[in-house]
């Protein structure tokens, strides 16, 4: 994994509630599906706006954006890449 993706994968862990360490995240599955709401979309997005050092334009705030790891992941990228 890059190092991005960990962190990524590190705030989801933290967040969601059926997400421990023994459970391997299937980054095409849906985050609802290891309890994401919308609290904790806004602490993941806030996580990963501090741990990564980026701001998250309002575009990308959207359910497609928090639909699965990978599209959160995708979506990271872009974001640092227009930087």
């Amino acid at each position: 994994m890059t190092p991005i993706q960990n962190v990524i994968v590190a705030i989801l862990r933290r967040h969601l509630k059926r997400l421990d360490e023994s459970i391997v995240i299937d980054v095409n599955r849906e985050l609802k599906d290891y309890g994401l709401d919308s609290m904790s979309s806004v602490s993941i997005l806030l996580d990963i706006e501090d741990e990564l050092q980026i701001a998250i334009p309002e575009e990308y705030l959207s359910e497609t954006t928090f639909k699965t790891a990978n599209s959160l992941l995708q979506a990271v990228n872009q974001v640092k890449e227009s930087m």
